[in-house]
């Protein structure tokens, strides 16, 4: 064998042994990005699964008393949700690759499985969190404020003995449901009326509630599927023999106190 051809062989087998060297070196660094791919998926699970379980799995009345909190959680679903969608892609890149070995593969797969499971499952929390209405926190810490008053002659005259005019009124007491309380109940226990100038008697006469006995109960339930409450308002019409001038319906949130226009 002459010189030149010696000379040749050995580049052969040097460039045969080349392409393995650079197979092994693409090949170890496919395995090197897998593993970061697998770190970034660790934290990124460590990040978005017990900021959705939180969600998922606390009650309605927690998360509407703790905007704040509920919006940080969500956004750490939120990004953890984005990781694992950008996961998804590179572990299909690393499946595709001709150049990965079949232990790279496996393993790009099982990240592709997990990647698209959690997609799914953080989905779940992060829409219901973002989907709870502003108006549910204001339902929690204030459901129940007086609200206007209207009064109706029924029958007046010119006056009395006394001199005293007199006649039936009916003096209705509306109260506001604010917000959307998830579940809240109202209590009113008595009803006082003032005027200064005459005596004054009132009852019950009529409600929006179907019951006219105090004490007086009202139940104010939300339909999460349309966001409504079952009742907006609460009205109470008595029947009174003269005008007041002040109204207070003692409830479990307090004084509802009444004032008339002049």
């Amino acid at each position: 064998m002459s010189e030149s051809e010696r000379d040749n062989t050995w580049r052969e087998i040097l460039g045969v042994e080349g392409r393995e060297n650079e197979r092994r070196t693409i090949s170890g660094e496919g395995r090197s990005f897998l593993r970061i791919l697998w770190g970034v998926f660790i934290a990124s699970v460590l990040l978005g699964v017990p900021s959705g379980s939180w969600l998922l799995y606390s009650g309605l009345s927690w998360l509407i008393t703790h905007i704040f909190i509920v919006r940080v959680l969500s956004d750490f679903v939120i990004a953890s949700f984005v990781i694992l969608w950008g996961l998804l892609f590179a572990s299909i890149g690393v499946i595709a690759s001709s150049d990965s070995s079949d232990e790279t593969e496996k393993k790009a797969f099982a990240l592709f499985g997990l990647s698209l499971f959690f997609i799914i499952m953080g989905a779940i929390p992060a829409e219901m969190a973002y989907n709870l209405p502003q108006q549910l926190w204001a339902g929690v810490h204030n459901p129940f404020s007086p609200g206007g008053v209207d009064v109706t002659p029924v029958a007046t005259s010119t006056g009395n003995s006394t001199g005293n005019a007199t006649g039936l009124y009916l003096v209705t007491l509306y109260i506001k449901v604010n917000g959307l309380p998830p579940n809240a109940t109202l209590i009113i226990t008595n009803a006082t009326f003032y005027n200064p100038f005459t005596p004054i008697k009132c009852v019950l006469y009529q409600t929006n509630v179907n019951d006219t006995t105090l004490p007086l109960t009202v139940h104010i339930k939300v339909y999460p599927v349309a966001w409504v409450t079952n009742i907006d308002h609460v009205d109470l019409t008595f029947l009174c023999n003269n005008i007041p001038i002040k109204s207070v319906l003692a409830t479990n949130y307090g004084n509802f106190t009444y004032s008339y226009p002049s």
